[in-house]
């Protein structure tokens, strides 16, 4: 998977969402950004794939949350 792509779709949908819970997103998809970048870059031998696979599905969860997050303002829609 190309999660360069995924953390960049995210980031720009993010930015362009006008709202106050976009900080919230945008805040913790730019830590598990960072978290992922800094555990991918270690060597071999260092690098956790346990740690990769726990911010992947952190990543997959917020993807869901923001996906989610306008149709529960508008239940009626």
């Amino acid at each position: 998977m190309d999660w360069t792509l995924i953390f960049g779709v995210l980031e720009q949908a993010l930015t362009i969402w006008n709202s106050k819970e976009s900080s919230k997103y945008l805040d913790k998809m730019i830590q598990l950004k960072k978290d992922w970048y800094a555990e991918y870059n270690k060597p071999l031998d260092d690098r956790s794939d346990v740690k990769l696979d726990n911010i992947e599905l952190q990543l997959r969860i917020l993807c869901q949350s923001f996906i989610q997050a306008p149709k529960r303002k508008n239940p009626q829609d």
